[in-house]
């Protein structure tokens, strides 16, 4: 376990998010976040989260000992720059209705403002877009023989032209406009 000492407040700041108090530490000249408060703000349960962040981010979790106001606790923290990859693999339609608006929220904004406050010290307003409903959820798993890992990537489209638009738009490539085949023509 990496203790962080209390007389460097700089290293550890607490960041407000829609009502939740999440945090950021640096760990190795890395920024790293605490995963409990994140996801018991989300409504998630901990304990299945916490066996998905051991099996799956094994590479980016800490266990690190934090300053907090009630004391030092002991916190499973996550890589800041893996935290986009966590959030992705929470599908809103598999969650309870009442705390899918949040999860979106925290997949759209969550790891945007903690790396904004981490880097500047404050966030700026941003203009709220509403989300359109979506009717897809595409998820792509790559493998990497190089690297001997899965990449995993998700995203959420309105059209079946949108999923493959935006698999495209993955590998670099930009599709104007799409043409339409008939369907004998397979």
């Amino acid at each position: 376990m990496i203790s962080i000492p209390l007389n460097e407040p700089s290293k550890t700041i607490s960041v407000p998010f829609y009502g939740s108090d999440l945090y950021v530490v640096e760990y190795n000249g890395e920024p790293y976040v605490p995963m409990k408060p994140i996801v018991e703000g989300i409504g998630l349960a901990w304990g299945a989260q916490f066996v998905k962040l051991k099996q799956r981010f094994s590479k980016g979790v800490s266990e690190i000992e934090i300053p907090t106001k009630t004391g030092n606790q002991d916190m499973t923290c996550l890589a800041l720059r893996k935290l986009a990859g966590w959030l992705a693999t929470i599908s809103p339609n598999k969650v309870k209705p009442e705390i899918r608006d949040k999860v979106i929220r925290y997949q759209e904004e969550c790891d945007d403002v903690l790396y904004e406050y981490w880097t500047t010290g404050e966030v700026k307003k941003k203009k709220v877009v509403k989300p359109s409903q979506v009717r897809y959820t595409v998820k792509l798993e790559i493998y990497d023989n190089h690297f001997n890992q899965v990449d995993r990537l998700t995203n959420r489209m309105d059209t079946p032209e949108g999923i493959i638009q935006g698999v495209a738009k993955l590998y670099g490539y930009y599709i104007d406009k799409m043409v339409s085949m008939p369907d004998n023509a397979l």
